[in-house]
């Protein structure tokens, strides 16, 4: 059986169970910063791919590569409900990459896996969370090294992220929400490649409900990373639009979006598609 077929069985047979429960509820309700109840269950797959022909130097100045390069990471996480204000679960990222036209110059791996937890801690501010995930890198030598036959894929560090997330409705059809976390990378022994740094990625969407199952909105989000050398070793600013739509109400959503790298330094240049599909039981 191909991996495709076993996907595609899976996706089926989650389908099924999320329609033979569907209840009476509303996803966009259940945003990024509220909580799972008890006993109930996130399953969120939500697949990114990045490409690019050009990038932005240190002097923030756009140069191209010469060829395309392009790199998936798909992001896979669940969470279940232990009470009103804990949520506890887990992650995987499989990553993937590909330059140019050569075979030789692609490779992809389970990258990372992850305890995660989220909880609420004020009582008062019911759109108001915080998750830690920390992420464990499972391959071995995903920044190359040098070698031509193993593209850079993933850096070869473990990663603590912790993100704080906050939403507030404005009025009946539009939403705010922000999101503000600190990714910390910590170099692994005998890498040399590998070197400790901090991510400060802050982000903001602005959402527009024009039905009860369908949500329109645009992100933007500025990331800037602190390292050893200088105070800030690079950042970029990406922008987008997006779309969700509930398959089954309250239960199965699908979301597609689109950004592009507007300004940067030292990072790439280039633009996304991302796919998500999420459940909740």
């Amino acid at each position: 059986m191909t991996n495709f077929r076993f996907a595609a069985i899976c996706l089926f047979v989650l389908v099924i169970s999320v329609t033979s429960y569907a209840q009476d509820l509303n996803l966009q309700d259940i945003t990024p910063s509220s909580i799972m109840k008890k006993g109930q269950v996130e399953i969120k797959f939500f697949n990114n791919l990045y490409t690019q022909q050009a990038f932005y130097n240190s002097f923030s100045e756009k140069q191209e590569i010469g060829f395309r390069e392009s790199y998936f990471t798909s992001t896979n996480y669940f969470l279940i409900g232990v009470n009103s204000w804990l949520n506890v679960g887990g992650e995987v990222w499989i990553n993937s990459v590909k330059r140019g036209t050569d075979p030789i110059q692609k490779r992809g791996e389970v990258a990372y896996v992850a305890p995660k937890i989220k909880i609420a801690p004020f009582n008062s501010l019911e759109r108001f969370s915080i998750t830690s995930t920390f992420l464990i890198a499972t391959a071995t030598n995903m920044q190359g090294g040098g070698n031509p036959n193993e593209p850079f894929l993933a850096f070869d560090n473990n990663i603590w992220i912790n993100q704080i997330f906050y939403d507030q409705s404005l009025g009946q059809d539009w939403q705010v929400f922000f999101e503000l976390s600190g990714w910390m990378y910590f170099k692994k022994p005998k890498v040399e490649e590998s070197d400790n740094f901090f991510r400060l990625p802050a982000k903001a969407i602005v959402s527009y409900f024009p039905t009860s199952r369908i949500t329109l909105y645009a992100l933007t989000e500025l990331m800037v990373q602190l390292g050893q050398a200088n105070f800030v070793d690079s950042y970029y600013v990406q922008m987008g639009p997006g779309i969700k739509y509930q398959l089954v109400p309250g239960k199965l959503e699908v979301e597609g979006l689109y950004t592009n790298f507007l300004a940067g330094k030292s990072q790439g240049a280039g633009s996304t598609f991302n796919l998500g599909l999420r459940i909740i039981r």
